[in-house]
């Protein structure tokens, strides 16, 4: 499930009507890996992942595994972040599982899905789990994207952002050791 949907951000910002949607939908994915890069944290779930080597179609957006994914708990409308793999790192929206197949796509805004690779032994797919909390600053970040490009000011913040905003993901960031 993305970190926000449409009607969350919308009744977060207080938006009637339909005009902004598109853009409020284009911008979803975007605010997401913002918020990984932000908080040096991929929110995932410990308990559902799978780790190993990996297939990776793109005629058909799929991933195959020796282990079941259902098996593993994964269901269609997660979101899975893929770290390690050769092409394909990020974010993915889950579309369908069966037993050694997941059907996933990069966001649902797009037909965008995985690039062709077979991949090494240390890919690891786990199920992303954003906490509630997080859809109010996401909403802000989403608002700022739509309506405040060129807007000078002075308490801005990385990716642009407006520090006010950026604090209030401060409970969800992971030290970066470099």
């Amino acid at each position: 499930m993305a970190v926000i949907t449409l009607t969350e951000c919308t009744v977060i910002l207080g938006i009637t009507g339909s005009a902004q949607n598109s853009i409020i939908t284009t911008n979803i994915p975007i605010v997401e890996d913002h918020l990984l890069h932000l908080c040096n944290n991929r929110f995932f779930d410990g308990g559902i992942y799978q780790q190993g080597s990996f297939d990776f179609y793109a005629s058909n957006g799929t991933i195959v595994s020796s282990n079941s994914w259902a098996a593993d708990n994964f269901v269609a409308e997660d979101q899975a972040y893929i770290t390690g793999s050769y092409r394909n790192d990020g974010v993915y929206d889950v579309v369908s599982v069966a037993t050694k197949i997941l059907e996933v796509n990069r966001n649902t805004a797009t037909t965008e899905t995985v690039t062709e690779e077979l991949s090494g032994a240390s890919v690891i797919v786990s199920l992303i789990t954003w906490p509630k909390g997080i859809k109010t600053p996401a909403a802000y970040m989403i608002q700022h994207l739509n309506m405040n490009r060129g807007v000078v000011n002075e308490d801005i913040g990385e990716y642009g952002y407006p520090k006010d905003v950026l604090r209030m993901l401060d409970m969800w960031r992971r030290p970066l050791f470099r």
